[in-house]
């Protein structure tokens, strides 16, 4: 026997040996899920394996005794957990299981997992109807809770709730449908919310007649044979040129039509599935020429520093004109077109396509250029002067296509990146204006101005020796100081030469340059030019230094001499040109030199001073030591021997002033033009007696003889290179 552990009593029954443990519940309701009660037949128990235990009335509910084990003759059984089950319409509905252990009180809740069913019976899948209002109606079944709903839709979007009978049956009227091939989907659900769904396949909606769409080919084509390509409904059957074609699902369909002549009709037929039918009659055009094409701008090759270059020309009428992909518009045949260039080489491709597809094509290269040339300017430089009246201007210009330069609007000459272009000046300040230009019009310019200077300088030259001023034109000068002043106030900013010596640049000042001067003759050449190369007149001038005294001699035996009478003739020599003083009476002196004079001493010892000063001032001087002793039988001789030295006297000073004035005609030449000769000739010859012999001077007139008009040539003025600029 079972042991009980606790304090309940064992109900025993002697019915077949059966002894249990009972429990007795009260269940107060029992109800569907949602909570709908149950009130029509019984509700049975049973253990987990599905055992009857006992049941429980709906309608005059009672307590319910169970069992938490039960033993017979046969079984040993023991209950922990207990579940409810209601049937209905042949369907068994359960509650979950529940311990029973400790349980007096509850309410059994039923769970409807049932599916509920429906059907359509109207329309049937592949049906096919000619209106846009369609009944749809079925059957249900609902074996648990209850039916909720019945809904439809056409689309799988939208759904439409259906009409419910109590005879297990359902309809609904859907309107507006579209036409075509359409799916009915049904979908049931009851209160429990158990749910199927059912479909009605292949519905055809037609209440319209068949379309026709013709793809292609275009009316106009270029070839044959040419492919048909169309579309109507689909399911349709299509004919073309009265043969039947094959229609794709999604109603397309081809036929392949052979063109014979320039105009060509093919005739096209459909018929849908319920019967309606439509046809047209499609024109195809056979054209296999390309249409003219002329484009007249840009050329081939051409240069351009725009960012865009515009496109045209002339075609045909109702062709397409498409530029590097850019469909230009037409007007009259003729069409044009900005297209956008980018650096560098850009090619064209203009293309005339008429309605048959012949495409005529031309190609057109154009050279893109926005960056201007590099121009340089190698001569002249800026605010450049020049004494010429042409001028040459180079330099370099340097692009990426070839470049023509200009010089004052004409055009230079050019070896690859080199130009040169000689310019016309005018005197005074001239405008160089230089511009390269590229095949693409991009350009760079520069600005020059050059001075044109064609007028000659002028100078005025001052010579200061011994602190007296002269003037070239006095030359020759003689002088005995070793150096003179030279004074130059020029016209301009010039440059000085002296013969032959280094440039000397000189300001509108006056300039002094102190000259070193050798003995003997100096000649000076004074080349002056001024900045631009202009020479004014040169000057020329001699200088003689001489700072050595002049050579004194007297002819006499020695430096004392004794007399017996009060004059005697003194005799002399001395350089050529120079004046002589004997006791301070000046002494004429012949062309060589010599001189003589009657000179009177007083009785007893005297002394002759005789002195000579040449051009330069130059002195000698010496003194003769003269005794005079006076005889008593001599003295009526005296006055006969004045009187002949006063005669011989008077000879020698005429013939000293004539080579005196002849000299001078040398030195000095006149502009008669007379020669000394002349000037000798003229002269009359004396009357006087012949003077005592006189010693030949050792000297020798000057070398320099000056021809008058005529300035001597200065060797290094002649290969001077002035004249190169």
């Amino acid at each position: 026997l079972h042991v009980c552990d606790h304090t309940y009593n064992a109900y025993v029954s002697s019915y077949q040996g059966e002894v249990s443990e009972p429990v007795i519940i009260n269940f107060t309701s029992v109800t569907w899920q949602e909570g709908t009660p149950i009130v029509k037949g019984f509700t049975a128990l049973e253990n987990e394996t599905g055992e009857f235990l006992s049941e429980r009335n709906n309608k005059n509910p009672m307590d319910v005794m169970l069992a938490t084990w039960k033993r017979t003759y046969w079984v040993n059984i023991t209950v922990e957990k207990v579940r409810g089950m209601y049937e209905t319409d042949g369907t068994e509905f359960r509650s979950e299981p529940f311990a029973i252990a400790g349980v007096s009180r509850m309410v059994l809740v039923i769970i409807d997992n049932s599916t509920p069913e429906v059907s359509v019976t109207h329309p049937l899948a592949g049906a096919m109807f000619e209106t846009k209002t369609l009944l749809i109606k079925g059957n249900y079944t609902e074996r648990g809770l209850g039916l909720g709903a019945i809904k439809v839709t056409s689309d799988g979007e939208n759904w439409t709730r259906a009409e419910i009978f109590d005879e297990r049956t359902w309809r609904i009227r859907l309107k507006d449908l579209p036409d075509g091939l359409l799916t009915f989907s049904v979908a049931i659900n009851d209160k429990a919310g158990n749910s199927m769904q059912v479909q009605v396949p292949n519905i055809t909606i037609d209440t319209v007649w068949p379309f026709i769409e013709i793809f292609g080919p275009g009316k106009y084509v270029s070839s044959t044979p040419m492919y048909l390509l169309a579309q109507t409904e689909p399911r349709a059957r299509a004919y073309v040129n009265h043969q039947e074609v094959d229609v794709m699902p999604d109603g397309m369909f081809t036929a392949l039509l052979t063109l014979d002549k320039y105009d060509n009709e093919a005739h096209i037929r459909v018929v849908d599935i319920v019967g309606h039918e439509n046809w047209t009659i499609y024109k195809v055009y056979l054209d296999t020429i390309p249409p003219a094409l002329i484009v007249e701008s840009p050329d081939n090759g051409q240069w351009a520093s725009a960012g865009n270059i515009t496109v045209k020309g002339t075609t045909e009428s109702q062709v397409t004109v498409v530029v590097n992909g850019e469909t230009c518009q037409l007007e009259y045949g003729m069409f044009s077109i900005d297209v956008p260039l980018e650096y560098g080489l850009n090619q064209l491709v203009i293309t005339s396509t008429d309605m048959a597809g012949n495409v005529a094509t031309v190609y057109r290269t154009v050279h893109m250029d926005n960056v201007p040339p590099e121009l340089t300017v190698l001569t002249p430089e800026q605010d450049s002067a020049t004494g010429r009246e042409r001028i040459t201007v180079s330099g370099t210009a340097t692009d990426g296509n070839p470049v023509r330069v200009m010089v004052n609007n004409i055009t230079a000459d050019q070896v690859g990146e080199n130009w040169v272009r000689e310019a016309l000046l005018v005197e005074g300040t001239n405008t160089l204006h230089i511009k390269a230009f590229d095949l693409a019009g991009n350009s760079a310019s520069a600005t020059l101005t050059v001075l044109c200077d064609l007028t000659a300088p002028t100078f005025t030259v001052e010579l200061v020796m011994d602190g007296v001023s002269h003037s070239p034109a006095d030359s020759p000068l003689l002088t005995r100081t070793n150096s003179l002043t030279l004074n130059v106030v020029p016209s301009d900013v010039s440059i000085l030469r002296i013969s032959g010596g280094d440039d000397l640049n000189l300001g509108k000042d006056t300039f002094t340059k102190e000259i070193l001067l050798e003995p003997g003759p100096n000649e000076f050449w004074l080349h002056l030019r001024d900045l631009v190369g202009n020479r004014a007149e040169s000057v020329f001038f001699v200088v003689n230094l001489d700072n050595e005294p002049p050579v004194l001699r007297l002819l006499v035996d020695d430096d004392f001499i004794h007399i017996d009478e009060d004059t005697f003739l003194l005799w002399g020599e001395t350089d050529p040109g120079c004046q002589v003083t004997i006791g301070g009476i000046p002494v004429p002196v012949l062309y060589n030199g010599s001189f003589a004079m009657n000179v009177h001493v007083n009785e007893g010892p005297n002394h002759v001073r005789v002195v000579s000063i040449d051009e330069a001032g130059n002195q000698a001087s010496t003194t003769l030591q003269v005794l005079y002793e006076a005889e008593e039988e001599k003295a009526g001789m005296s006055s006969l021997t004045t009187i002949l030295v006063a005669a011989i006297c008077g000879l020698l000073a005429g013939l000293i002033a004539a080579l005196i004035i002849g000299r001078r005609r040398k030195v000095e030449p006149a502009m008669a033009g007379g020669t000394l000769a002349e000037e000798e000739e003229a002269t009359p010859p004396a009357a006087e007696p012949t003077p005592p012999p006189v010693i030949e001077p050792t000297g020798t007139p000057t070398d320099y003889q000056e021809v008058p008009g005529q300035l001597p040539s200065d060797p290094q003025y002649e290969k001077d290179d002035w004249e190169m600029m």
